[in-house]
């Protein structure tokens, strides 16, 4: 069986699963894993652990960008080993992550296909386990010059790889020496933030190579001859026997004849082959056109009977052309083809499970909770110039590949029904509504004149690891006529600016001016590279990116495999404000009417911070970022109008929060109170709590909770504390298990090559 998992909808990119049985269980291949993969699958009980390989067609974030995430998150359930396969320096690009992938008990086995080793060379990758076969086809892409900038006089952050011909062997490893919890206590005001140590010098060189895309031809595994029970009988042989034969082992019949399998047993024919076609340009076009690989799949070719279905992972521009489109002509016509490409897959809400609850409450304030943007209407298709069998592939789509092809559309989203999901309120969730319409009318914060329409928008809420209910963290905050700031920038956030933008999304993006990122958690900055390259392609200028100093070390790798705009400034030459004296119209600062904006350093990980920022309008705001309850933070905050501050524990988790260097709601509400702001709003939540955290509410009219897409400015924050009864109706009425203790549930297929596509099966196993 093979589906489809992403439909290329900005929060998730092209990509598609092949399902194997075998007789040791499923044998599962991931084609691409772009930002949004991970929460997918645990909103849609899909198990990533089970993964058994995962390809690549190109390296850029859009296939890759979930892949990090991935990988920590499969660490911490005990998988010890990744088979990776894609294009040359898929080795570099993973060996750059050990800047924030440190997990010395994972091994890594990358499989590079380049001009040498691929499908035209006979390079191959085998899956032993179950003897599929699968060819890389390269396609070449256009030569990109580069200089390697790195640091090559510190070591403190490496990796180890062993390499054989195209296949290296990677661990990711560090000797950061781990604070220990007593270390609190005496830790000074002022974190020291050396970046000396933190750089290191790659193992695996990036190659001065061309953009090259990988195309794959999926053999699968011979399909077993049929067991002649006739024959069988005439020979005499019965029960165990007739077992061992299966297995391939030889018996004596009662004669004494030696009956050997393929006595009983037809021969084994050839497995169903699949083609996933990556054609992202022009220049890949030629390559494709070009390459003699494919006509073997073609008509008349060794194997084109046995190929089943093209996914084809083609934008309109391409896919449209005449070129593109006698080229898919030359298959068997009875092969099925499949379209994925941003132009023509719908873009329903991916995730249901938060946005039932999001669109109650932006049925009551909409102000505060928009509408996110959906479409689950497919784009029209101009099929005249492609195959009869063409169809676009829609979410979860899934194909039978033998005895019988055949799709089943029964797991693909339904339309959103809107008015169903708003109607018929359970008696609570109604109440409650009332009261706060009621109480909203009566409720006024004290406005000051210097308040402007600036807006306050949470695109991600909850800590370490995505969930049904929120996404990693990522804060926006857009200043009309001056432009946007980005605080954070988890996996996923280019996708949540997406739905709640829609069609005002590539301005808001434009708009970027300056993206702070408070440290190089993975949670906290792995959705940048998206964001960066999505405004390179829309031909952005430079934004300015703040961080720590590693994150520059990063970037500066990753920029030797993709383009990216931006210019760098480190966290530590804000301490004191020094750029702020800067007063050419052409920096941020005076693009975004900045007054003041001031790094502190928190008590976190080396190198994290919080920021301060004051504007021009009046307006003074505080971002924590992660840390425990911070002096420094305090008295640079003092009489803000807003501060953000993590709130990751419940007020009863002290200690665990000591440990972890976070803080708990009831230590947010000190800062805020030792702060003397006038309003706080606490986020960066364990996903233990998907639903409403509690802390004591004393303080509560000026106090909220963060939520995924809320946007709140100046006036309608006011209203975030009446909103806590609300939030706690409409969240109580959901009981599921929280996606980290649910049982989990697999798309496994009946037979060696599908069910009929997709039946849901539970297993036994619990995610950790």
């Amino acid at each position: 069986m093979v589906f489809v998992v992403g439909g290329d909808t900005v929060d998730m990119g092209p990509s598609v699963c092949i399902v194997l049985e075998t007789n040791n269980g499923a044998r599962r291949y991931l084609f691409n894993c772009g930002e949004g993969t991970q929460r997918f699958c645990v909103e849609h009980s899909l198990r990533l652990a089970k993964m058994d390989v995962f390809l690549f067609t190109r390296l850029h974030w859009e296939q890759l960008g979930g892949l990090p995430g991935s990988i920590l998150t499969l660490a911490d359930a005990r998988i010890t080993n990744m088979t990776l396969v894609g294009p040359t320096n898929t080795t570099a690009f993973l060996e750059s992550t050990r800047y924030f992938i440190s997990r010395n008990d994972m091994l890594f086995k990358v499989h590079e296909y380049g001009e040498h080793n691929d499908a035209s060379q006979e390079g191959k990758f085998e899956d032993k386990a179950n003897n599929a076969v699968i060819y890389p086809i390269v396609l070449k892409g256009l030569l990109r010059n580069f200089k390697n900038p790195q640091d090559s006089n510190a070591t403190s952050v490496s990796s180890i790889v062993d390499s054989k011909d195209n296949v290296y062997t990677v661990k990711l490893a560090h000797q950061i020496k781990k604070r220990k919890i007593s270390d609190v206590e005496n830790m000074p005001s002022k974190v020291s933030h050396s970046s000396k140590t933190m750089a290191s010098k790659r193992n695996v060189p990036v190659e001065n190579r061309s953009d090259d895309c990988c195309c794959y031809a999926f053999h699968g595994p011979p399909i077993a001859g049929k067991f002649d029970a006739t024959k069988a009988n005439e020979l005499g042989i019965k029960g165990a026997d007739r077992g061992k034969l299966a297995k391939g082992e030889s018996v004596k019949a009662p004669n004494g004849t030696i009956i050997h399998p393929s006595d009983v047993i037809s021969p084994a024919q050839p497995g169903p082959i699949i083609l996933i076609i990556h054609c992202p340009t022009f220049q890949h076009l030629e390559g494709l056109i070009e390459n003699k690989t494919f006509l073997k799949y073609q008509k008349k070719g060794t194997y084109a009977s046995l190929l089943k279905i093209v996914y084809h992972f083609t934008p309109n521009p391409i896919l449209y052309t005449d070129k593109y489109s006698h080229w898919t002509h030359l298959f068997e016509d009875s092969v099925e083809h499949v379209i994925i490409n941003k132009e023509v897959t719908s873009k329903p809400i991916l995730f249901k499970s938060w946005a039932e609850n999001h669109l109650k409450l932006s049925s009551i304030d909409s102000e505060i909770f928009p509408f996110p943007y959906f479409s689950d209407t497919p784009s029209q298709v101009d099929f005249t110039k492609l195959p009869n069998k063409t169809r676009i592939g829609e979410i979860l789509s899934s194909f039978t590949l033998c005895p019988n092809t055949g799709w089943d559309m029964s797991s693909c989203f339904k339309p959103t029904d809107i008015k169903a999901i708003t109607a018929n309120l359970p008696k609570e969730v109604a109440e409650a509504f009332a009261q706060f319409k009621t109480e909203r009318e009566k409720f006024k914060l004290e406005i000051h004149k210097h308040y402007d329409d600036t807006n306050f928008v949470f695109l991600g809420t909850v800590a370490a690891i995505p969930s049904k209910y929120r996404n990693v963290t990522a804060n926006l905050i857009t200043v009309p006529e001056y432009g946007n700031i980005l605080l954070d920038c988890g996996e996923g956030t280019l996708g949540q600016i997406y739905r709640l933008y829609g069609n005002d999304f590539e301005t808001i993006l434009k708009n970027v001016k300056l993206v702070f990122i408070s440290h190089i958690h993975a949670d906290h900055h792995l959705g940048l590279v998206r964001v960066l390259s999505y405004r390179t392609e829309l031909g952005c200028p430079p934004v300015t990116v703040i961080g720590p100093t590693v994150l520059s070390y990063w970037l500066k790798e990753y920029l030797e495999i993709q383009n990216l705009n931006y210019v760098f400034y480190n966290c530590n030459d804000f301490l004191r404000c020094s750029q702020l004296e800067d007063s050419s119209p052409h920096t941020f600062q005076s693009l975004l009417g900045l007054r003041q904006l001031q790094t502190i350093a928190v008590i976190h990980c080396p190198d994290a911070f919080g920021v301060v920022i004051e504007h021009q309008n009046g307006w003074k705001f505080v971002y924590s970022g992660d840390t425990r309850p911070c002096p420094d933070l305090i008295e640079a905050g003092q009489n803000a109008d807003l501060v953000v501050h993590e709130a990751t524990f419940e007020g009863n988790l002290e200690n665990e929060a000591i440990e972890k260097f976070h803080a708990t709601t009831e230590e947010a509400i000190q800062v805020h109170q030792k702060m003397n702001s006038k309003f706080l709003i606490m986020n960066h939540f364990s996903s233990r709590y998907p639903k409403v955290p509690q802390f004591n509410t004393d303080k509560a009219k000026e106090i909220g909770l963060a939520f995924d897409l809320m946007r709140v400015n100046f006036k309608s924050m006011a209203h975030l504390p009446l909103l806590l009864p609300v939030l706690r109706a409409i969240y109580s009425e959901d009981n599921e298990p929280n996606a980290e203790d649910e049982e989990n549930v697999s798309i496994t297929p009946r037979n060696n090559y599908g069910s009929g596509g997709g039946k849901k099966q539970r297993t036994s196993s619990v995610r950790k």
